[in-house]
């Protein structure tokens, strides 16, 4: 079956015209008369056949497969990389990203409209979004769990660090900017720890550095080294814990203030170990409520 007009007309408009992961223009300026060309590609989120292809296994029927609610706007390399990677873009994920870009455009195209405390707010939500991989969440939070971090999302914590500290708050939501400074606090006690027990492998990956840990004599962890490794790995939990809770805080004064969606439908920001490393190899998911004080000796 093929998709009808106006469900490829809503897609396109509340999409703007953009790959819902990267953000790119799907449109190039074409020589001939007829005007630009579309480079866009219509994706499904659960598979367009009923009994083979990505995400395919569904109650949804075969024209409800080809309606809006069911399609996704994105380039050619996403389009490729969603399908070629079930596991980690499922249906729930894409239907999540699929969302938070239509909120996006939706703040990008009110913005002249506000006032400039509301486009501050807006640029730096959208920031801490995009740098953080927020709409990854549960699978940033579970290499963490493993001390692997990816580069871009080291980067990005540190420029965002960056960013909310250099900002002049102008005091027009008050709780909302508080939120905002306690993410940068815990967000910068996280990642100077991080990069302070761990280095980049490669150049794109972070893992933690066992070296530390060992005599320079004999290269074999000293028992004052296994104690150390330990502390370390304690303080990034709790850090990453109080993270996340910080994360949740912020996330609720910003559906407050700014956009009820804001990951609304996702719920809370939990923390996934699903190799078990913090719970006897045995999977499990953390539900961060209230800050955790680091216990001392």
């Amino acid at each position: 079956m093929t998709i009808h007009d106006k469900d490829l007309k809503l897609l396109w408009y509340r999409a703007a015209g953009r790959c819902s992961i990267c953000k790119k223009e799907l449109s190039v300026e074409a020589s001939s008369p007829s005007g630009n060309t579309l480079i866009g590609q219509n994706c499904h989120i659960v598979g367009e056949k009923l009994n083979s292809g990505p995400r395919h296994k569904s109650n949804l029927t075969e024209g409800d497969r080809n309606r809006y609610p069911n399609l996704i706007l994105l380039c050619a390399n996403h389009h490729v990389e969603i399908d070629s990677d079930e596991t980690t873009y499922t249906v729930e994920i894409l239907h999540q990203i699929k969302s938070d870009h239509e909120v996006w455009v939706q703040t990008a195209l009110t913005q002249n409209d506000d006032t400039i405390a509301k486009k501050l707010y807006s640029n730096l939500i959208n920031h801490i979004s995009d740098a953080m991989r927020l709409d990854m969440w549960d699978r940033i939070t579970d290499n963490a769990i493993r001390t692997v971090m990816h580069d871009k999302i080291v980067v990005g914590m540190r420029d965002i660090v960056i960013r909310l500290n250099r900002v002049d708050w102008l005091g027009d939501e008050i709780d909302l900017e508080k939120a905002f400074k306690e993410f940068a606090a815990r967000l910068n006690t996280y990642v100077e720890h991080y990069t302070s027990f761990a280095y980049p492998k490669s150049e794109s990956i972070w893992i933690e550095n066992k070296r530390l840990y060992n005599d320079p004599r004999t290269g074999f962890p000293t028992s004052e080294g296994r104690k150390k490794e330990e502390e370390n790995y304690h303080m990034h939990f709790i850090n990453l814990w109080n993270l996340t809770v910080s994360l949740n805080s912020l996330a609720r004064c910003i559906r407050n203030a700014i956009n009820k969606e804001f990951f609304f439908l996702q719920g809370d920001f939990v923390i996934c170990d699903d190799m078990g490393v913090t719970n006897a190899m045995q999977s499990c998911v953390y539900f961060p409520k209230k800050y955790r004080e680091l216990e001392t000796s």
